[in-house]
């Protein structure tokens, strides 16, 4: 479990740890994936075939920051059957 303050490089190792969970709990079945580390938030986005996939993400995320994580988690995983259509900008937020 992270307790203390993380400088910015400790944040995209907890970003690259985070994701590399998430794949390993879902067998890379997240597709866009996407964590997101500052001070104050996690957000997680991507999109999942069933509820199932985005219940492993969350699993993936408790297990490296344990339940009483030092931050906010904000879960943004979307449940679609197929690919993400075309409105689905990641990088500049949801449309």
């Amino acid at each position: 479990m992270i307790t203390k303050q993380a400088t910015l490089p400790e944040l995209a190792d907890l970003q690259q740890i985070i994701k590399h969970q998430i794949v390993e709990r879902t067998l890379g079945r997240i597709r866009v994936l996407e964590v997101e580390v500052t001070e104050k938030l996690l957000i997680v986005r991507g999109w999942a075939e069933s509820y199932h996939l985005k219940q492993l993400a969350i699993r993936g995320v408790l297990d490296v920051i344990g339940r009483s994580g030092p931050r906010p988690i904000d879960i943004d995983v979307r449940i679609a059957v197929g690919p993400p259509g075309p409105n689905a900008n990641i990088a500049g937020g949801w449309k």
